[in-house]
């Protein structure tokens, strides 16, 4: 997945407080794979989910984020 290139996108607390209003296990995968800088396997075994769903949750996040973001 391309990395955003909004100036909102680097703007950490920004991306946080957005994050604050995803559910639960999105948050939670964010933070493993972009705060902690975990893989998407290591995310996946973490969570014991299967990495497709890391994938996805990664997916709808960021669209998420990435429309509010757009918005402002």
């Amino acid at each position: 997945m391309p990395r955003p290139t909004s100036p909102a996108w680097n703007d950490r607390r920004v991306v946080s407080r957005l994050a604050e209003g995803l559910s639960r296990q999105d948050h939670t995968v964010l933070a493993l794979r972009y705060g902690e800088q975990l893989s998407v396997g290591e995310t996946a075994a973490v969570l014991r989910i299967e990495p497709s769903e890391v994938e996805s949750a990664v997916r709808r996040a960021a669209s998420l984020i990435g429309r509010t973001i757009r918005a402002h």
